[in-house]
């Protein structure tokens, strides 16, 4: 196994590169007088995560809500981007790279972990490669919906649902996804001692409170489900000491690892109800699941392949097949429960399908040079949605979509607030600015984030009205605690503001300006 392991540590390496080098191809095609802006997948989260990054910079070691007019008091939230902030801070490397470094770190250890997580379910080697293929790059068919019509698929729509799109999008799913392969071996492993056990689950539960406590959930489903069964099957069958063992490290598992997520579940339960803001953004922080006609989309493949690895592989008559089982259909049962944040529990689901399909794919009879071929021909098929998510993202760095650019005097206005600006200001900017600004500068703004601004769309109508209207007097502007406008192209198109001429021009570049709003 020590050299299967090492070629599965160099093709995980692989997989992360794969997700690094569109970041630093896009740098190299931005147009003349624009900038990458760091993100080719969702980046208004991306900046979110930089203006928490920021206050890890600052030195502080709890977060103030960046994107709150009225953030409140400090929290101990988003510990693992402020804790990348501190070695931004430390190696004085730039945010964005910490970030993407991190990323990066983070996708080699998930596909590595995910390998050693086959390795324990699947014993035949083939079988063993090519799921360990359908993890790094395998999707769905999401490229079907895109060439045949808008038909949602969810390996488009929601990231955290596939492999590569979980080490693609941000620095925190691939460590929780890591986190959560880490709870499963610490039950599954075989000659691990009960302390080793314990370790690496309470680990496993306290970096999954900390980064995605609602994965914790899944955690603990699958454990719990997983340690019944188990249980029931040795209480049925002929008990033996090896079926008793077996549940008992299940049992050691789960309540470790609620051990490790407890403390931060408790302490996220009570901000939510006695937080003045965060209550109120956790009301509007919605993910829900869309059709399941969308996963059986996004999921097909697998969905596809599995259902032969049922039939033929019979899961049911081992320990390693049944978490399978319970895996896929706990995770599928998780996506329509009764919380807000149904889409999140989509994170983890596809180890277990693509291990599942992995069987299905071995227990199809072919000749051995004929199945090497055609798995690679699958593998390729398979893949081909990342393949135009990444294409997608680069084509609109080519194309100069401001999504994922920075235009050269945008980014100089945001470095002249931060070296000009207070600490706290709070800077009247249309929602882009607005969500961009905090992760460069040390300020407030009425609206950056659909889901961190509270109150996102009153707040939202609130900054469109502003710019809209004619006739607002510095008092006006005053009364609102409003220190700087920001006004460059987004603001323009919200409207031409004529007050701006009764304020101060502090700085102007292109079509960019600053305008001071007197003190009170």
């Amino acid at each position: 196994m020590v050299r299967e392991r090492r070629i599965a540590l160099l093709i995980s390496l692989a997989g992360a590169l794969l997700s690094l080098i569109p970041y630093l191809i896009a740098v190299q095609l931005a147009p003349g007088d624009t900038s990458f802006n760091g993100f080719l997948l969702n980046p208004i989260d991306g900046f979110s995560y930089l203006a928490k990054m920021r206050q890890g910079v600052q030195g502080y070691g709890s977060l103030i809500l960046p994107y709150a007019a009225e953030p409140g008091p400090r929290a101990l939230l988003y510990v693992y981007y402020l804790f990348l902030g501190h070695i931004s801070r430390i190696t004085t490397l730039e945010p964005i790279w910490v970030f993407h470094v991190a990323r990066f770190l983070a996708a080699w250890l998930m596909f590595y972990l995910a390998y050693l997580l086959n390795e324990q379910i699947s014993t035949h080697r083939n079988v063993r490669w090519f799921g360990f293929g359908l993890i790094v790059i395998g999707s769905g068919l999401g490229w079907l919906g895109v060439i045949l019509g808008p038909i949602d698929s969810s390996d488009v729509l929601i990231p955290e649902s596939v492999p590569f799109l979980v080490a693609y999008s941000n620095a925190h799913f691939p460590m929780a996804a890591a986190a959560l392969i880490c709870g499963i071996l610490a039950a599954l492993a075989k000659g691990w001692r009960v302390w080793k056990r314990a370790i690496a689950a309470g680990f496993s539960g306290f970096i999954l409170g900390a980064l995605l406590p609602f994965s914790f959930v899944s955690l603990g489903a699958i454990l719990g489900l997983w340690g019944l069964l188990e249980l029931w099957y040795a209480i049925r069958m002929t008990p033996s000491r090896g079926s008793l063992k077996g549940s008992l490290n299940m049992g050691v598992t789960l309540v470790a690892s609620s051990l490790g997520a407890l403390p931060w579940l408790l302490y996220d339960l009570w901000l939510s109800l006695r937080h003045p803001v965060i209550s109120s953004w956790n009301m509007q922080n919605e993910t829900p699941s869309p059709s399941p006609l969308v996963y059986l989309l996004g999921f097909a493949p697998t969905i596809l392949l599995g259902l032969i690895g049922y039939f033929r592989g019979k899961p049911l008559r081992s320990a390693q097949g049944r978490l399978l089982v319970v895996w896929v259909l706990s995770g599928a049962l998780l996506l329509y429960a009764p919380v807000a944040f149904q889409r999140r529990l989509s994170l983890g689901l596809a180890f277990p399908l693509s291990i599942l399909a992995a069987w299905g794919w071995g227990s199809i009879p072919m000749q051995v040079e004929r199945r090497r071929v055609i798995a690679i021909g699958f593998l390729l098929l398979f893949s081909l949605t990342n393949f135009l998510v990444i294409t997608a993202g680069i084509t609109g760095v080519v194309a100069g979509e401001p999504a994922v650019l920075f235009r050269s005097q945008e980014i100089e206005g945001y470095r002249w607030i931060d070296g000009n600006a207070r600490a706290g200001s709070l800077v009247l900017a249309s929602e882009r600015t607005g969500n961009r600004l905090p992760a460069y500068a040390d300020v407030r703004v009425f609206y950056g984030h659909p889901f961190e601004t509270p109150n996102a769309e009153s707040q939202q109508q609130l900054v469109r009205r502003l710019f809209q209207q004619q006739n607002l007097s510095i008092e006006d502007l005053q009364e609102m605690g409003i220190d700087w406008v920001f006004y460059g192209l987004d603001e323009k198109a919200l409207g031409q503001a004529a007050w701006l001429k009764a304020l101060t021009l502090r700085w102007e570049s292109g079509e960019f300006a600053i305008y001071e709003v007197p003190p009170g």
